[in-house]
């Protein structure tokens, strides 16, 4: 299912139809959210900091924080109210950094 992390609506969408992706009869039995593998994200542009503008900050921080904390906020309602679930979040640590002064790590 296609969707944008940044979009509280798409998210919450993509938690109901995850659950609800199943007929009413397998419900009880698949209609679960078990585990929850967040993993979308992006990085900054390779280019030094302080060159870096204001938009790809926001980007950045749209996507890997926002979509991070609606994510689980929706992956959480679901798994309290089945009473059991595991999330695992995957997070890139080289965002913004550098190894020197003006030069854009491309570690992954």
């Amino acid at each position: 299912m296609k969707s944008d992390v940044s979009s509280e609506a798409d998210v919450q969408a993509l938690v109901q139809k995850t659950t609800l992706a199943v007929s009413a009869k397998q419900r009880a039995t698949y209609g679960r959210l078990d585990c929850a593998f967040n993993n979308a994200g992006i990085e900054s542009p390779l280019k030094p900091l302080h060159e870096q503008s204001i938009e790809d900050f926001d980007k950045l921080m749209l996507i890997n924080v926002r979509g991070l904390f609606l994510c689980m906020k929706y992956e959480i309602q679901q798994m309290l109210s089945q009473g059991s679930g595991v999330i695992i979040n995957n997070y890139r640590r080289h965002c913004f950094t550098s190894r020197r002064v003006g030069m854009a790590s491309q570690d992954v």
